[in-house]
């Protein structure tokens, strides 16, 4: 196994030395600058000492596992409440399943999965045989050291025929200095399963964060993805979902506040492939002044995938002067019968509402703040777990506190 993969990861790096990182020259990334990465020497971050009592609180009930700086914690694990999914760690799971070293050498023509491959230090393998009552959390937490360090954890889900599953995600950094977190994750849905996932990148101030999550889904399954953006220097959220047999439904929904200095960074790919798919996507984004948000979201209708509804929104706030709201969604229909369409806007906060609101005795701030939380609410209601949604519902919160205390500079 050791040479198999020792093979598997030069091939990998083979492939993204071949690629080089990318840059704002492609049409899928015009809207973030790697550059720093490029100027970094960014050394593979090592395990490290990590205190449960620092770890934010992940009480959803069901089982937490723990990566530290992209390495599986075990003992910082709650492992207890696993039932109907097993999980195992990635070099376990090659030992016994060699589809896992044919799906780890597939190349999707990305660099960033090919390092990925190239470089993981731990990953897991999840998968679920039947419906999950619990959600399941999975929270990565990056503590590096003084040096500019990288991470990139690798996981499978893989949900079995009529399988059901929540997953909760969250990406905590905590340092200060510049970092690197890389993910790859690849789910794989089977005839009617149900996968529900919500993720929150909260990284530290000046990490960099390109995540990427790739959806397989087969007939009649569900999926749902939300996600809400908040910390990091740079944050790219990339979803890409295949539709591959009939009567599939994929619904993403996605909340993005850059505050000065941020560029969140949104990039989605749908594939029909069958009939009778229907795809929803809705993204709110909200950029503050020298904040930048990007939304690209590209639907591709198959010619055999007659009777697909896919519907795009991206709608965008500018709070003040020097904020920046990118958006570009679009449309390929090779297929005739099909009903597809897409919006986008991008604007600022309403004056009437906010006249309205103030002449019922709210201070201007705190009227903004409603304004803000209705925008982006609808991507955080009703999720499947309460205590996720208020612990979303306060980082909201938070980020517009901490723009009060900054001054609101609009």
């Amino acid at each position: 196994m050791t040479e198999m993969l020792a093979s598997l990861r030069e091939e990998a790096e083979a492939r993204y030395v071949a690629l080089g990182l990318p840059t704002v020259a492609d049409e899928a990334w015009r809207y973030v600058n790697l550059g720093v990465l490029r100027k970094g020497a960014f050394q593979l971050s090592g395990l490290v000492d990590a205190d449960e009592d620092a770890l934010p609180v992940t009480d959803f009930g069901g089982a937490v596992l723990v990566l530290v700086n992209g390495r599986f914690v075990p003992a910082l694990s709650r492992l207890e409440e696993l039932d109907g999914v097993t999980v195992t760690p990635l070099a376990d799971a090659l030992v016994t399943d060699a589809t896992l070293a044919t799906r780890l050498k597939a190349d999707d023509g990305r660099a960033l999965t090919a390092l990925n491959t190239a470089l993981w230090a731990d990953g897991l393998v999840i998968r679920a045989d039947k419906p999950v009552a619990k959600p399941l959390t999975l929270l990565y937490v990056s503590a590096p050291g003084e040096a500019e360090e990288a991470t990139h954890p690798r996981l499978f889900v893989d949900l079995a025929p009529s399988a059901e599953l929540t997953l909760i995600e969250i990406y905590q950094g905590r340092s200060e200095l510049l970092y690197w977190v890389n993910p790859v994750r690849e789910v794989t849905l089977g005839a009617n399963a149900g996968f529900k996932a919500v993720t929150l990148y909260d990284e530290g101030p000046a990490a960099i964060h390109t995540g990427l999550l790739k959806v397989v889904q087969k007939r009649d399954s569900r999926f749902e993805h939300r996600a809400l953006s908040l910390g990091g220097k740079v944050v790219r959220h990339e979803v890409h979902v295949r539709l591959e047999e009939p009567g599939v439904l994929c619904n993403l929904m996605g909340a993005a506040l850059a505050a000065s200095g941020q560029t969140l960074d949104t990039y989605t790919e749908m594939h029909h492939l069958a009939p009778h798919g229907t795809s929803h996507q809705t993204f709110r984004s909200v950029a503050d002044a020298k904040g930048t948000t990007a939304y690209q979201g590209r639907i591709v209708v198959h010619e055999d995938a007659q009777k697909t509804d896919a519907i795009q929104s991206s709608r965008n706030l500018l709070l003040a002067k020097g904020a920046e709201a990118n958006t570009k969604p679009e449309l390929e229909i090779y297929a005739d019968d099909v009903k597809c369409a897409h919006g986008a806007t991008v604007g600022e906060l309403d004056e009437d509402m906010l006249f309205y609101l103030e002449s019922r005795g709210i201070d201007p701030v705190s009227a903004k703040a409603m304004l803000i939380e209705a925008f982006v609410g609808g991507v955080i209601d009703d999720l499947p777990v309460a205590a996720l949604e208020d612990l979303l519902r306060a980082r909201v919160a938070g980020w517009m506190q901490g723009r009060a205390i900054a001054g609101d500079p609009a």
